[in-house]
């Protein structure tokens, strides 16, 4: 299993558990007591497309470690946003299309 280095974060293996291309993933690690479930998902918008992030925690460890880590997650979360938003934008520039579609 990969693992991957998010902003901010330890490196980790993220496990994926609901993959729907084109629209949505939802991927989930374990450390220290922590579970963590993510969901990456692409809204269409009558411009384009809206990427909404959104992370889920449970167990003891979530809720000792929430109210220390809750601003920092929430600026890692808005740091993968914003390089999704560029990412976009490039690939739109380089080919001239109006929206990204993947594979």
């Amino acid at each position: 299993m990969p693992e991957s280095s998010n902003p901010g974060q330890r490196p980790a293996v993220w496990t994926v558990s609901a993959p729907d291309p084109d629209r949505r993933f939802v991927w989930g690690t374990k450390s220290a007591g922590v579970r963590v479930v993510a969901t990456h998902l692409v809204e269409p918008t009558p411009t384009g497309a809206r990427n909404v992030l959104r992370m889920e925690f449970a167990g003891v460890g979530a809720r000792l470690l929430w109210p220390v880590l809750r601003r920092r997650l929430l600026g890692i979360l808005k740091t993968e946003n914003e390089g999704f938003r560029r990412e976009a934008q490039r690939i739109v520039a380089e080919t001239g299309a109006d929206r990204v579609v993947s594979g």
